[in-house]
């Protein structure tokens, strides 16, 4: 099946992008119409259609709850996209514990999606403007760790980090004064970090 449905928080939903009748213009948007793009310029090339089912502000514990009804039965691909932050890293008691909540609960919505037999893609963590370095070395090791997992993954930190050690938004893509989701560049930028073929492959 050739339908992509795209499930996770705010950012997937393109919180803070471009919004052209109630559609926000967010990197699962634009990686659609790059798509259609690709196809009329070359009829060989995949032709998929595209859902958007993200809630604003879910974790991973509401993601499970929420799994079942949110990937359509003709969907034959889910890109899954939460990160740490709504896990509450920044800021806790206990961040290991935080890490490792959002890494089982993860791996679980992953093998539940497969079980429905949809080919997962997952997009890694990315900046936000109130994490440190400490909550650099968690997003970073995380990231490391979801690479070495058997799916797909999207390297949203590299396209956007500032490169000063605390994994903030890089000068211009920040959405404002909104420091958890990123502006239209940003979401550009997390448009190119999807290799156009990946759903072919």
């Amino acid at each position: 099946l050739s339908h992509i449905t795209f499930f996770g928080s705010s950012v997937c939903n393109g919180q803070g992008a471009e919004e052209v009748y109630h559609v926000k213009h967010g990197y699962a948007w634009l990686y659609a119409q790059l798509l259609d793009e690709r196809h009329e310029a070359d009829p060989t090339a995949g032709f998929y259609t595209y859902s958007n089912t993200s809630v604003n502000g879910i974790n991973t514990i509401r993601h499970l709850e929420m799994l079942p009804t949110h990937l359509p039965a003709n969907s034959g691909f889910a890109v899954i996209g939460l990160g740490l932050g709504n896990e509450g890293l920044h800021g806790a008691s206990d961040q290991q514990a935080v890490y490792d909540q959002w890494k089982t609960n993860m791996q679980t919505i992953i093998l539940m999606a497969q079980q429905t037999g949809k080919q997962v893609v997952v997009t890694n963590n990315y900046p936000r403007g109130d994490y440190n370095p400490t909550d650099y070395s968690f997003v970073k090791r995380m990231n490391l760790e979801m690479h070495e997992w058997d799916v797909p993954t999207v390297n949203f930190l590299g396209a956007l980090d500032n490169c000063q050690g605390n994994v903030q938004w890089a000068d211009g893509y920040q959405n404002g004064d909104d420091i958890y989701h990123p502006g239209q560049a940003g979401y550009v930028e997390m448009l190119h970090s999807f290799v156009p073929s990946l759903f072919d492959a």
